[in-house]
């Protein structure tokens, strides 16, 4: 996952910094996010839902990004 952001942005939100150092993508969710999509599931009613089956299935992994990111807003 690529993220952009100014030094400045980053240095004024570390909790942005930690959850952008933090949120790694795998390549293979990315793929089967852009399968879904082209099949026709392109809403955004649909991608809630792919969002939502994503994070339950990766909830552990994806808790660990918001805590990283809450840590670092201490």
């Amino acid at each position: 996952m690529f993220v952009l952001a100014s030094d400045a942005f980053l240095d004024e939100n570390p909790a942005a910094a930690a959850l952008f150092e933090a949120a790694k993508l795998d390549v293979n969710d990315i793929s089967a996010q852009n399968k879904l999509m082209t099949e026709g599931e392109d809403s955004s009613e649909d991608i809630d839902t792919h969002v939502a089956a994503w994070i339950e299935e990766h909830r552990a992994e994806y808790d660990s990004w918001l805590e990283a990111a809450r840590a670092a807003a201490r």
